[in-house]
């Protein structure tokens, strides 16, 4: 099972910020996302940022992401919801 590291961790290794871990973090998925989505233009966002997330090996849920820069977490959140409704998927069991 693979360990997953806090931003504060990774900041020691590099011996920097936090902060700048998370900024760095957010402007690659930006640009990880804008590519996918400009040579994938009929995926959803939020198809998209399943596809990258698995990718990266990294959970797709609602705490990660947070790796993604406010107006794009809103637009893959919105799409999220259209995809879960046209597919008929609810959140209660």
């Amino acid at each position: 099972m693979r360990r997953e590291y806090s931003g504060e961790e990774i900041a020691q290794v590099y011996g920097t910020s936090r902060q700048y871990i998370s900024t760095v973090l957010k402007r690659a998925l930006t640009k990880a996302f804008i590519n996918y989505k400009e040579n994938n233009p009929y995926k959803t966002d939020f198809e998209a940022a399943a596809h990258l997330m698995e990718d990266l090996q990294i959970d797709i849920n609602k705490k990660n992401l947070k790796c993604f820069p406010p107006k794009i977490r809103k637009s893959i959140e919105k799409s999220a919801i259209i995809y879960m409704i046209e597919n008929n998927i609810s959140l209660v069991s």
